[in-house]
């Protein structure tokens, strides 16, 4: 079972830090978009290429925007396994303040992609120091050419048929993605950070269904 991990949107490895998993995971670097054009489907193709090795018995976890990759790059991938935490498989998910800036995205210049701080941390739910620090890292290091693209990909995301072993997880008080009536596990008191800030919860709920996963494919 090869276990690839899609990290948030500007996020990296970071985000998968603080989890305790009982097996091994690559989580795959986001390259940078040929440009502000390119499709998400060409995007992955891209990834795909460079970086899944192996496509026997995938399991993909993906958080946020990566959630929306996993998503995509199971359709390319048809037997692959989904472990969907703080994203949307729906449009309902994707919160109006979006279509806000959809007529005008593409006139943003790149330095007012990076928010406010305080911002930054409502929107995430932030609630401890730990997770303060880490997001704030993570934001500093963001490449806002891919911020751009993703969130133009994120705003003409179109529904998916997914799986019926899909597993989702999500933040009950999430303000960038939403919670929604179709998530197998909804996390008291969870943010968008949620896997950060309820990183233990998270880490037995992932070790649960990625033994079932095994199970299936022992079988």
């Amino acid at each position: 079972m090869k276990i690839y991990c899609f990290s948030g949107l500007g996020a990296d490895h970071r985000v998968f830090s603080n989890l305790k998993l009982n097996f091994e995971f690559e989580v795959v670097p986001w390259l940078v978009p040929l440009s502000y054009t390119e499709s998400f489907d060409s995007y992955l193709k891209r990834i795909r290429t460079m970086y899944f090795s192996d496509e026997k018995d995938v399991v993909m976890i993906g958080v946020s925007f990566g959630g929306l990759a996993a998503q995509m790059m199971a359709e390319l991938i048809p037997s692959s396994k989904l472990i969907l935490i703080s994203t949307a498989i729906n449009r309902k998910q994707i919160p109006n303040f979006y279509n806000w800036i959809r007529p005008f995205l593409r006139f943003i210049p790149y330095q007012f992609l990076k928010p406010p701080y305080y911002l930054l941390k409502y929107f995430f739910g932030i609630k401890t120091k730990k997770a303060s620090i880490l997001l704030n890292q993570i934001i500093g290091d963001t490449d806002t050419r891919f911020v751009k693209w993703a969130i133009g990909q994120l705003l003409i995301w179109q529904d998916l048929k997914l799986d019926e072993s899909t597993v989702c997880i999500h933040g009950v008080n999430d303000r960038v993605l939403l919670d929604a009536a179709h998530v197998n596990y909804h996390i008291t008191n969870g943010g968008h950070f949620t896997i950060v800030e309820e990183c233990d919860q998270i880490s037995e709920i992932i070790n649960q269904t990625l033994e079932k996963f095994k199970k299936g494919i022992d079988h």
